[in-house]
């Protein structure tokens, strides 16, 4: 694993983007409850203390891998649900006491990121919005328990099975549990609440049929279209790559699109190998040390961690190939650099053309360069057959 050494500012940008949202947030729910402005002040300077222990929790469940297993997640996905779930909070705070449907920004936060910043989340704004309304304990005690069941009934979300059982569930716990903490707060009962308690249900059991499978497929789908969406001519580093060296980009290129089918050829992830082979020589926009400028390159764009760690074993100069996508992406390099620098009569012979790519694979190979790849002696075949007979190089 490849340590984090350098700042993304597509992360920053976006941090600080959910740090403005809070704080406005904080000064809408002050207004819309006509709170002093030394109180005002007072809940501002919360945020203050806070939310940088939020976004430090943030980012180490980032590098922990926790947010969808993805260590080099930008929150692309992340920032705007945080933004809509503070928007369903203030209008929220125009709702009825006890009934609240925190159900729902619970389960879109812990299926956008995972469940403790789901919870982090749930129990950070039930606490401001109670705060603010100067609501009873028994309320709060009902939307924070409403908002962990929330976050704990997603891991059954995730299985389309569950779907009748989770919303019979949501149903009677949004039913009772009004009610009963009502009923805790006062010693008597409201047939109210349980008809508002009855549309809050309605309302959580909809959201989770009809938009959770939604929002948890585009979080998990976010880091595998991100592989692609990296490699498109109009990426700005696919430009920038592109205005440092037309050959250079159209190698990379032409690497990316023949790693991709040697790939699929030996059952490798092929969105790897291609996003990889397209960045391989990325280090040389910085210039030497290539690894080096290579990896904090691509971290600095949010690149995912599978291809900062192919670019860490460039060439195999400090570390050896660790992966088949790697260990691909590096033949594939080799033969075609080679080829680049040969002159096309040489390669216009079929005969000379095969010498080639064997005499450039097989010397590879015998140094020991892909023995830490996994890549067996039969993949390693199937694909120098590819370069030779199933490809056109250049």
């Amino acid at each position: 694993m490849i340590k984090e050494k350098h700042f993304s500012f597509k992360r920053v940008r976006r941090l600080l983007l959910m740090t403005a949202g809070a704080i406005i947030f904080t000064v809408s729910l002050t207004l819309r409850f006509r709170l002093w402005i030394d109180t005002v002040i007072a809940f501002i300077l919360l945020q203050v203390l806070f939310f940088p222990v939020f976004l430090a929790f943030l980012e180490s469940e980032r590098l922990g891998g926790r947010l969808n297993s993805n260590r080099a997640d930008s929150y692309r996905f992340l920032c705007p649900s945080f933004l809509c779930v503070l928007l369903l909070y203030f209008i929220f705070s125009f709702l009825p006491s006890y009934l609240v449907p925190v159900m729902i920004p619970a389960i879109w936060m812990t299926a956008a990121s995972n469940p403790a910043v789901g919870a982090a989340v749930s129990v950070y704004l039930d606490l401001f919005l109670c705060m603010m309304s100067e609501c009873s304990i028994y309320e709060l005690a009902c939307y924070l328990l409403l908002s962990l069941v929330g976050v704990l009934l997603v891991s059954w979300l995730e299985r389309k099975k569950n779907r009748l059982s989770i919303s019979l569930i949501i149903m009677g716990i949004s039913l009772v549990m009004p009610e009963l903490f009502y009923y805790f707060a006062t010693l008597e009962r409201n047939s109210y609440l349980v008809k508002g308690g009855a549309v809050c249900g309605a309302a959580a059991v909809l959201f989770s049929m009809l938009y959770f499978h939604k929002i948890s497929g585009q979080a998990k789908a976010e880091k595998e279209n991100n592989f692609r969406e990296i490699i498109e001519s109009d990426y700005p580093l696919a430009k920038e790559l592109k205005g440092y060296s037309e050959i250079d980009f159209l190698h990379a290129q032409n690497v990316s699109k023949t790693a991709y089918q040697c790939a699929l050829l030996v059952k490798a992830n092929p969105d790897i190998a291609a996003a990889a082979g397209f960045y391989y020589r990325l280090g040389r926009i910085e210039g030497e040390p290539f690894v080096a400028n290579g990896v904090a390159r691509a971290q600095a764009n949010c690149l995912p961690e599978e291809v900062v760690q192919i670019l860490a074993e460039y060439n195999g100069e400090e570390r050896l190939p660790s992966t088949k996508e790697s260990a691909i992406v590096h033949m594939v390099d080799a033969v075609i650099a080679k080829f680049e620098l040969l002159d096309k009569d040489t390669l216009s012979n079929a005969w000379n053309h095969s010498i080639v790519i064997y005499q450039t694979l097989d010397e590879k190979s015998s140094s020991g360069i892909y023995d830490e790849s996994g890549l067996s002696m039969n993949q390693y075949l199937k694909i120098r057959e590819y370069l030779v007979k199933g490809v056109t190089l250049l």
